[in-house]
């Protein structure tokens, strides 16, 4: 029997840009430090619709009608323009020192890799990316940013996120 294989711990998450393939791109860029605990990972639930009939109980024929969709989500501590630009869009490059909001939401779509410290490797090859300010600005608590992510197909038919490196 083959040993159990244990996920847990993050130690890097990158982003790059989408190849619409089922494939990771050549250049990810680290991504901030992810403030401790806060990665989250879960799946939706598939929606089923069952065939029933007047002459039996329990159903004759289910079907899946939406698939389970991977989500997640982490924060981090970095206001830096550049990232802030990278998960809310804006203008965060024109000037180093300044980000500007979009004038309207953007859609903002990145390949993501969550690499962790027990080995597994979680590459999503396209997903939806939205952030949210939130935390405190105290002297007892720091303003976090909240990124959230929804795996998407990244071409019609193909599959979108793998985990790699479990033995």
């Amino acid at each position: 029997m083959t040993a159990q294989k244990l996920v847990y711990g993050i130690s890097s998450v990158k982003l790059g840009i989408p190849t619409n393939l089922a494939t990771m791109p050549a250049q990810l860029d680290a991504f901030s430090e992810t403030v401790k605990g806060s990665f989250t990972l879960a799946e939706t639930d598939a929606t089923e619709v069952d065939a029933l009939t007047e002459e039996s109980a329990a159903p004759i024929a289910s079907i899946t009608d939406v698939e389970s969709v991977l989500e997640g989500s982490w924060r981090t501590y970095d206001y830096t323009p550049a990232m802030l630009e990278k998960v809310k869009g804006g203008d965060g490059t024109t000037l180093a020192t300044k980000w500007q909001a979009p004038a309207a939401s953007e859609n903002i779509e990145l390949a993501l890799q969550v690499n962790t410290t027990a080995g597994p490797v979680l590459n999503v090859y396209k997903a939806k990316i939205t952030a949210k300010f939130t935390g405190n600005v105290s002297k007892s608590g720091f303003s976090e940013i909240e990124i959230r992510f929804k795996a998407l197909a990244p071409a019609a038919g193909l599959s979108p996120y793998d985990w790699d490196e479990i033995d």
